[in-house]
């Protein structure tokens, strides 16, 4: 059945949401004592998402890391004839520290066009809680998430850089993190599927043994208000992302598959090869 015009704008938006929250698994993993630099400036990888085998969206994202913390720059926007059936361009920005084992975001911000409006994010981190101090225009919509529910949660940005922390240090990817975006509270768990080969894909200039983290993630706060798809939303969905060693650049996430509830399969791929920006 064709999609409506405001079910393709709220299915790209689950694309941004949970999507872009992988995308983020990009950066090199680091520790806080061996934390990665790059001479010759921050990295710059592009990534090509797909629904239904589509190709809708464009990733690009900047990332920087020295031993005291990373920051990751993201642009994400709608490609080929969906650029021309829906403008979307998105701007983000997450900056924190390492301390030990563990990340502390200090910000997460996003900025852009999407569903019709401009739209503006900036998340802050204040204790143990993170505090939105910026949501234009306001989502009315949505039953918003309790501060002492999204206590000790961290941005998209922030829970990447701990996954790869832990790939790092103990060459698994087990573990769990609290998620919230903004508007949403997620939690997601990863488990280790160990080296498996790269599936056949022509759109991937990527083969061989590569290191599979499955996932897990979650809502379970920050619905829509009388939504018919809550029970739907509630249900977990997993997922696999694939992480490849390249010469120069570390450890990177060259392939990225979802199973949403609404959307079905959602495949993110890194488009050609690492380079400085």
């Amino acid at each position: 059945m064709p999609f409506g015009k405001r079910e393709v704008f709220m299915r790209l938006k689950l694309v941004y949401g949970v999507g872009l929250a992988v995308v983020f698994a990009a950066a090199q993993p680091v520790m806080a004592a061996q934390a990665a630099t790059f001479p010759d400036g921050p990295v710059h990888l592009r990534y090509a998402v797909y629904v239904h085998g589509f190709h809708v969206v464009d990733v690009h994202a900047d990332y920087a890391l020295s031993q005291d913390g990373y920051d990751v720059r993201t642009s994400l926007q709608t490609d080929g004839i969906w650029a021309m059936l829906l403008k979307m361009k998105i701007e983000s920005d997450g900056q924190g520290r390492f301390d030990g084992s563990a990340v502390r975001p200090e910000f997460f911000k996003s900025n852009g066009y999407s569903r019709g409006k401009e739209r503006t994010l900036d998340i802050r981190y204040e204790g143990i809680s993170p505090v939105v101090k910026d949501l234009t225009p306001p989502e009315t919509d949505r039953v918003p998430v309790e501060v002492n529910d999204r206590a000790n949660a961290i941005d998209t940005v922030g829970a990447m850089m701990l996954l790869l922390g832990t790939l790092d240090r103990t060459e698994k990817c087990d573990g769990g993190v609290k998620i919230f975006d903004g508007l949403r509270l997620i939690d997601m768990n990863s488990t280790s599927a160990g080296n498996q080969a790269l599936p056949d894909d022509s759109r991937l200039s990527y083969t061989g043994s590569a290191i599979r983290c499955d996932f897990v993630g979650q809502q379970v706060a920050g619905f829509m208000r009388f939504s018919h798809h809550e029970a739907q939303m509630r249900k977990p969905q997993p997922g696999s992302v694939w992480f490849q060693n390249i010469p120069g650049y570390g450890l990177v996430a060259v392939r990225i598959e979802l199973n949403h509830p609404k959307l079905g399969h959602l495949t993110v791929l890194l488009d050609g090869a690492p380079s400085h920006a």
